[in-house]
């Protein structure tokens, strides 16, 4: 739990320092939110900034547009799947739970369980997308989920942190308007990275287990 407090202020940091380009980045996001078309790119393209300012530290406006243009199709491909899986587990959760008979509600609390998942994975979503070379959006999705499903204290409390932090922008909207997306796309830059190091932890000491034996 520590380590996704520990990401949270990294992130909130690196915000900070970075505040002018990301300000102004986050500014044109919106506006690309707009109109519907270009919002999935949009993203795409502030989190593949976010990703550079947690990996690299580097910080230029042709990276946001690169993200924008190689994650073109790719964005919306991910997009689709999110209203789709939104969309099925919604159904799922009215209508199961509406059921009278205890056998059936059932179904309705397992698809609320799913929900949670798919919502903590959306966290690694998008940084997956804009990290991954062979940009498939089902192994994507997997991953996403697979890496929730093998920390998930630390997933779950740096998603609900970020939301945390999220909600306190919106009640304070300028903060939105001005650094909120941005923030986002940093922290889970961050997030992704950690979780991916402790994967690879996880493989070394398996490796040095098998050595020892």
């Amino acid at each position: 739990m520590k380590h996704a407090f520990q990401i949270t202020w990294i992130s909130l940091r690196d915000t900070y320092e970075e505040m002018f380009i990301l300000v102004g980045v986050n500014l044109l996001t919106l506006l690309l939110c707009i109109p519907v078309v270009t919002a999935p790119p949009a993203l795409a393209g502030l989190h593949n900034l976010g990703f550079f300012i947690a990996t690299e530290k580097r910080i230029e406006l042709s990276v946001y547009w690169q993200g924008f243009r190689e994650n073109l199709l790719y964005s919306w491909k991910l997009a689709a799947l999110n209203i789709f899986i939104f969309g099925v587990l919604g159904w799922d959760i009215w209508f199961y739970l509406g059921k009278v008979q205890s056998s059936w509600r059932v179904l309705g609390f397992v698809g609320i369980w799913i929900l949670v998942i798919w919502l903590v994975a959306q966290l690694y979503i998008f940084p997956f997308l804009v990290r991954m070379e062979e940009r498939k959006i089902f192994p994507l999705a997997k991953n996403a989920v697979l890496l929730t499903l093998a920390y998930p204290v630390f997933s779950l409390t740096a998603a609900l942190l970020l939301v945390l932090l999220l909600a306190l922008s919106i009640i304070l909207p300028i903060l939105f308007i001005l650094i909120g997306l941005s923030f986002a796309a940093v922290m889970g830059a961050h997030a992704l990275r950690h979780g991916l190091e402790m994967v690879e932890e996880f493989r070394e000491r398996q490796k040095d287990d098998l050595d020892e034996e």
